[in-house]
Parts: C-alpha cells; structure tokens; sequence
C-alpha cells in the first residue's frame, strides 16, 4: 500500500528533522505563503483561532472517511501513537521548539499536537478515496527544510463544509 510506506517515510523522517533552524529565513519560493514578520507575530499566528479552525476542518474531514472503515480506523490509531510519541521525543531535544514553545506558554503535548504530522497521517491513509485531503501533508516539505508553518489564512463557512486552502503563514 503506497499510503503505509509514505507514513513510514514521514515517521522515519520526525527523528531526523533539524527542527526550526530556517525559521525566519527568506524562502526560495513563497507562493500561496504569507510570511510572517517576527517570532512575535508568528506566536500570534500559531496560537489563532484561524489556524486551529482550518487544522480541525481538515481533521474532521479525513476523519470522517476513517470510522467508516474499521480497518482503517485501527491503523490510524496505531499509526497515530507511533508519530506522537516520536514528535514528543524529537522536539524535546530542539532548543528552538523549547524556546517557541515557552513563547507560545505550550507544553510539548499541546504544540506537538498543532504540528501537521499527526493530521498528515489520516490524510495518507484515505488519500485513495479522498485525494484533495493533503492540509497537512502539503506543510511536511516546510518543516522537513527547517521552517515552520505557523498560521493559516483564508475562509471558512459555517453553513457549509469548505476545506481549507493551502493559504499558510509560514516563519
């Protein structure tokens, strides 16, 4: 199943990521990103209610297509334990994450939970049935390259299901 050995390369990847160490560094390519001035502003953008609402539309999304398949359903938990306790480990040993998450007044559980990898996870494995969910997969290359994704921009709907655009706030 191509979905589990990508899920395999993003696990294998969490240990491996020097995390943040291009934060506030220009992009070569800043297309549909909206740069965020200073670690100030981009805790603003990390601890925003946009950010946490496009996050769970896309939970909800994935989701939705997980508990109609059992199966599927035991491997994301399973899966999802794996990447949890590797990005709690991995980020423990990053002075930056520690001083981003001091910043941010976030334990290790709260800000690794913000991070894409988790949602990234349930996007592959319903990627066959539902492509066009990638929220999270498309932020994994930024932070593989040292940069964080850390806010959303864009519009969300009440009334109807709208998922979100790929609009980051990256620093």
């Amino acid at each position: 199943m191509v979905a589990e050995s990508k899920i395999t390369e993003i696990l294998n990847s969490i240990a491996k990521i020097k995390w943040f160490r291009n934060i506030g560094k220009p992009l070569r390519n800043s297309n549909n990103l909206v740069i965020a001035p200073d670690k100030k502003q981009a805790i603003a953008y990390w601890l925003s209610f946009e950010l946490e609402e496009a996050s769970s539309v896309a939970w909800e999304a994935f989701r939705y297509e997980l508990v109609q398949n059992d199966n599927l359903y035991l491997v994301w938990e399973k899966k999802f334990e794996a990447c949890v306790s590797l990005l709690h480990k991995s980020i423990k040993k990053s002075e930056i994450a520690q001083d981003l998450m001091s910043l941010s007044k976030q334990t290790v559980e709260e800000f690794c939970s913000k991070l894409p990898f988790l949602g990234a996870i349930g996007e592959l494995l319903v990627s066959d049935i539902k492509p066009e969910y990638n929220f999270h997969l498309s932020q994994i290359s930024f932070y593989q390259q040292g940069h964080w994704i850390c806010g959303w921009k864009g519009e969300l709907h009440n009334d109807r299901f709208v998922y979100p655009g790929k609009q980051f706030v990256i620093y």
